[in-house]
């Protein structure tokens, strides 16, 4: 997570065909998830193939008192159910268990699970000084993150065992970041080949083995984002000597190879990263039209499309990035309304 989350095509896809292909063309239902009262703000982090889906709320200013002013949420149809003070959710399975973290002393990770009646069972795991982190989980129970000693490590955790992912040799300082049903994992580590900081490349964590994904050609660093259960893998690649102002260039990587995504809306060439792929293979993400201003977008077919000209949105609504994207085709953005983030759930409208 973010608490951090690809190519079908080139990027060299034409912008007439995309044109030709989706112009004004209306494809989903839009609704602003309701917030909590006196935390008008809220953002989403995941949903699930249900439909359920859980981010946070916070105050008009979220500088008052940082994380500890969060309270978590779990939405689904009707239901908004706040889950406890002090606290993000990251993420959902399919059997409605949630992880999360609390930020208020001690720190601890939140794991727990909804009830279909909306009640809600949390555990807080305290991190014991190790700065456990978990962002992720699947429908086996197997959590996502890392641990800190000295460096991070990146692990998975089940059934309250924690199990050490291997790193290349000399690797050190990384991450799982994404899990799918058959327990393969993603993530990154730093290189030490390589000179100087934030030279990160995407791993892959598969029947016990580690492998490097490499990086674009042309480019120094990669992280990846998302796992689908077919093994597709997306992120992104960017150069390090330019961090502050490097472009992110998505990725795909599929059958042991790893190719660009188009990263290309009304002919400009743009800074984008993908976060969420579902097993049909349409990727959400986030395109940075300005270093002020992004906009959430689809790739589909290797097309990258502007969310925002594909929805109905109530005046001043800006779809600013998707989070996720479920196996029946359901998006969740966050969103920015009167300078105010505002969590969104993009529905298919189906003619």
């Amino acid at each position: 997570m973010d608490i951090l989350r690809v190519v079908v095509i080139l990027a060299s896809l034409s912008i007439g065909n995309r044109a030709s292909h989706m112009e004004g063309q209306i494809r989903y239902k839009a609704i602003e998830l309701p917030s909590i009262p006196g935390q008008p703000q809220t953002h989403v982090a995941a949903i699930n193939n249900i439909g359920q889906i859980v981010g946070y709320s916070f105050p008009p200013d979220p500088q008052s008192k940082g994380p500890y002013e969060t309270t978590g949420i779990y939405w689904h149809g009707d239901q908004t159910v706040y889950l406890r003070n002090g606290i993000l959710v990251f993420d959902i399975n399919n059997n409605w268990q949630i992880i999360g973290q609390r930020w208020s002393p001690p720190l601890s990770v939140v794991y727990g699970s909804i009830k279909p009646d909306g009640l809600v069972k949390l555990k807080l795991v305290p991190n014991n000084n190790s700065n456990l982190f978990l962002g992720m989980i699947n429908d086996h129970s197997q959590m996502a993150g890392f641990y800190t000693a000295k460096v991070a490590i990146p692990c998975i955790c089940q059934n309250g065992k924690r199990r050490v992912l291997p790193m290349p040799h000399g690797w050190n300082s990384g991450s799982a970041v994404a899990i799918n049903e058959h327990g393969d994992a993603v993530g990154w580590a730093q290189n030490p080949h390589l000179e100087g900081e934030g030279f990160k490349e995407s791993l892959l964590w598969q029947d016990g083995q580690v492998r490097v994904l490499g990086v674009l050609p042309g480019y120094q660093a990669s992280t990846p984002a998302a796992i689908s259960d077919s093994g597709e893998i997306v992120g992104s690649s960017w150069n390090v000597d330019n961090i502050g102002d490097a472009l992110m260039t998505p990725y795909i990587w599929r059958n042991g190879q790893m190719s660009p995504l188009a990263s290309r809306l009304d002919s400009k060439r743009i800074s984008s990263k993908p976060s969420s792929i579902n097993d049909a293979g349409l990727i959400v993400g986030t395109a940075q039209l300005s270093p002020r201003n992004s906009h959430a977008c689809l790739w589909e077919h290797g097309v990258m499309m502007d969310l925002n000209d594909m929805a109905v949105l109530p005046s001043g609504v800006v779809l600013w990035s998707a989070v996720g994207i479920n196996n029946i085709g359901q998006i969740v953005c966050d969103g920015r309304v009167d300078g105010q983030w505002r969590a969104f759930l993009l529905t298919p409208v189906h003619d």
